[in-house]
């Protein structure tokens, strides 16, 4: 949560707990969270390590690690709430931890990447590809570690390999 992260929406630094950390949104409805590092980095390069946590119960969705496309997407940027996890709207592509099943999303636990919203919806993002053979998303602190090449993104999940998506062209 260090090197001056632009927080919006709702996100905010919790620094009453031990290790401090950031809190996307809080444990209600119909809201949006984003964190974006304000200095543009190449997309290709990247590894980058963080621990998510997603409340137990009914909450939110889930959320994305969002690789923004800088040339168009500004760090104050805000996606849309519940299926849009705080990334549909952004130009870019996203690493999905997704907690809700609905017509387009495989189940109610799985990792995906997504480019943007579903066709004719902003609340559903469209899925590249997905991995639903992972533990439980809620209620568990989770280590996670993207990693982008110039040939894909790699993500671990607990140091196991959970999701690979080959592609050339990275924000």
């Amino acid at each position: 949560v260090s090197g001056g992260w632009q927080l919006n929406g709702t996100a905010v630094l919790n620094t009453a707990a031990s290790p401090a950390n950031l809190q996307l949104t809080a444990a209600t409805g119909q809201q949006a969270g984003s964190a974006f590092y304000p200095t543009a980095v190449p997309g290709v390069g990247i590894s980058a390590a963080f621990d998510a946590y997603i409340g137990s119960g009914s909450g939110g969705d889930g959320l994305t690690f969002t690789l923004a496309n800088a040339s168009v997407t500004r760090p104050t940027a805000l996606g849309v709430n519940g299926g849009g996890l705080g990334f549909s709207g952004i130009a870019g592509i996203a690493v999905a931890l997704d907690t809700h099943t609905d017509a387009v999303n495989p189940s109610n636990n799985f990792v995906g990447v997504a480019n943007g919203p579903f066709a004719g919806s902003t609340q559903e993002l469209n899925y590249l590809v997905t991995n639903s053979s992972i533990p439980a998303l809620r209620g568990t602190v989770h280590h996670f570690v993207v990693t982008t090449s110039s040939t894909g993104i790699a993500v671990t999940m607990d140091g196991t390999p959970v999701l690979n998506y080959a592609t050339t062209s990275l924000p």
